[in-house]
């Protein structure tokens, strides 16, 4: 039943029922321990943070003193240091980065987990993708990336997510992913990245879960001047809030909708404009300015189905055959819809050409000019023969034909 209600956004209740939990002092320290972790998160969805702070100590003090081993308290264990590390990343970025202390004891926490599972001591891969991508995200927060590049490193755990069907820890990802190119003021990529994580949180995910994409979203329109569409989803992301009864976090968002109405009215009072209007804030124009649609707007779409949110390289084996020389582990059989030749009765009319550009990907396709004229030829050819025609139809139809055919020559030269 608790289980039930934080899968579902409900942390009051899980809080409720936790407290009427009596708990036998002859009980196995591994269920209070479960039971901690789960008061933790829900405590941390309620921006409780006295209190999270208060139950961090002890949660790291009955952590350590399970040792690995037996297979439900190493879920267990690794659960609760990923929560950890999870509500420290946030107490330390609350905090300003100060707290050496904290940073140490969450990148400690994320390496014993990377450690045990590469040893094969712990087999929770959702918990071992968790820790390789908080860690990322912790490092660069804190300047030591450098050597690192953020955004390959989230796409190999993004992949390693894609490859065992973990949608929601995909999710995650992109709204790790989503966070940094806010930061970087690269909101094309912010903008698909939070667009993805929505889609998946929909279908995969809590209300509760749904509220930060849409909030990262309203903060990116927000800055890119699009007021109308930072207030629609704003309100959206406080429905959700209303619905788990989470008034922490309603609050938060009705303080980001008070922010947008300001901005709006100093942008109004500056002269500026808003909307289609808006000059694209981003860093990639220099002093050439678009316009955000011409601009970080062109990613501003839906994604009708869930398949074309995961229209990406990662879940393609082909594209790793091209970019690889090791193909020793791609699946050829995922090769034939791609490569193989046409059955007789198949007609290609044009070529298609996907290039990934990160969160988002543009298409170009070219009509297959050869194909469409051999096509014409056949048909003519198919009418040259009928009983009706006259000479003079038949001359016109060898005419048309030998044009088809020339054209359809030069167009395979070309191609070649």
């Amino acid at each position: 039943m608790v289980q039930h209600y934080q899968a579902i956004g409900k942390d009051k209740l899980v809080l409720e029922l936790i407290e009427k939990y009596k708990f036998d002092e002859s009980e196995h320290s591994i269920i209070k321990l479960w039971y901690k972790m789960i008061k933790l998160i829900a405590l941390r969805n309620l921006y409780s943070f006295e209190k999270v702070i208060e139950l961090v100590p002890e949660l790291l003090e009955m952590s350590r003193r399970i040792e690995w081993g037996s297979s439900n308290n190493n879920t267990v264990k690794s659960g609760v240091m990923l929560e950890l590390g999870k509500t420290l990343s946030i107490l330390i970025q609350m905090d300003g980065g100060k707290n050496q202390l904290a940073i140490d004891t969450c990148l400690e926490l994320y390496d014993e987990i990377i450690e045990v599972y590469e040893k094969n001591i712990i087999h929770d891969i959702d918990h071992y993708h968790g820790a390789l991508g908080n860690k990322l995200m912790l490092l660069k927060k804190q300047g030591k990336s450098n050597s690192i590049n953020i955004v390959d490193s989230i796409h190999e755990v993004l992949k390693k997510k894609l490859y065992v069907g973990n949608l929601q820890g995909v999710a995650n990802a992109y709204s790790m992913l989503a966070t940094h190119f806010l930061n970087e003021k690269d909101y094309k990529q912010a903008i698909a990245y939070s667009k993805k994580d929505i889609v998946l949180s929909r279908e995969y995910g809590s209300y509760l879960d749904l509220v930060k994409p849409l909030l990262n979203l309203s903060i990116i329109y927000l800055e890119c001047r699009q007021i109308s569409q930072a207030k629609k989803v704003a309100r959206e992301a406080l429905q959700f809030a209303e619905k788990v009864k989470n008034s922490e976090l309603e609050d938060r968002i009705k303080h980001h909708l008070m922010r947008i109405d300001e901005e709006a009215k100093l942008i109004n009072s500056e002269g500026g404009y808003i909307g289609k209007n808006a000059i694209c804030p981003c860093n990639s124009n220099g002093e050439n300015k678009k316009l955000y649609v011409e601009c970080c707007g062109e990613a501003d779409y839906d994604y009708e189905e869930l398949k074309n949110v995961l229209a990406s390289p990662e879940l393609f084996h082909y594209t790793d055959l091209i970019r690889n020389d090791d193909v020793s582990n791609i699946n050829f059989d995922n090769l034939k819809s791609y490569l193989k030749p046409l059955d007789e009765k198949e007609v290609r009319v044009s070529w298609l050409e996907i290039v990934s550009k990160g969160a988002y990907q543009e298409i170009y396709e070219l009509a297959d000019m050869a194909s469409l004229n051999l096509i014409s030829a056949k048909q003519l050819l198919k009418d040259f023969v009928h009983p009706d025609l006259d000479p003079e139809a038949e001359a016109v139809i060898i005419k048309e034909t030998s044009i088809s055919l020339s054209i359809c020559i030069l167009s395979v030269n070309s191609q070649l």
